[in-house]
């Protein structure tokens, strides 16, 4: 039987923290006003992959995190230690305008990413080009 949350199970848990890790080093590369913090990439990841089913390779599960983070960061994410209520809370209420311009930079670079063509162009969203 499978532990929860899901995300450690077989194989699925394997690309899992490398998709984290490259999304903190794009998230890392937004202006600061538009970085999430890393605990709060993580909590988005954990959501993210709750119920994922989608292909197992890096990419796929990057623009997966990506892509959930922008809707998911539009409304305020639980603190799943119980420390606080919220995580974010500092971005305001849902919808706010700091959770839409985080959402935006997100969906952008999850945008970038899956346009490009070649190694090359794929690299150098992760250089800040």
């Amino acid at each position: 039987m499978c532990p929860d949350p899901p995300i450690s199970c077989g194989t699925r848990g394997h690309g899992v923290v490398p998709a984290i890790k490259l999304a903190k080093a794009l998230i890392d590369k937004f202006p600061q006003d538009r970085r999430l913090s890393g605990y709060h990439v993580e909590a988005l990841a954990i959501d993210a992959f709750k119920r994922y089913d989608g292909p197992l390779n890096r990419a796929s599960m990057l623009h997966h995190v990506l892509r959930h983070a922008a809707e998911a960061v539009l409304r305020p994410t639980g603190d799943i230690t119980g420390q606080t209520v919220h995580i974010d809370d500092h971005l305001g209420a849902p919808g706010s305008a700091a959770r839409r311009a985080i959402a935006a930079s997100l969906n952008a670079i999850a945008t970038t990413l899956s346009s490009a063509r070649t190694e090359q162009e794929y690299r150098r969203a992760f250089e800040g080009e």
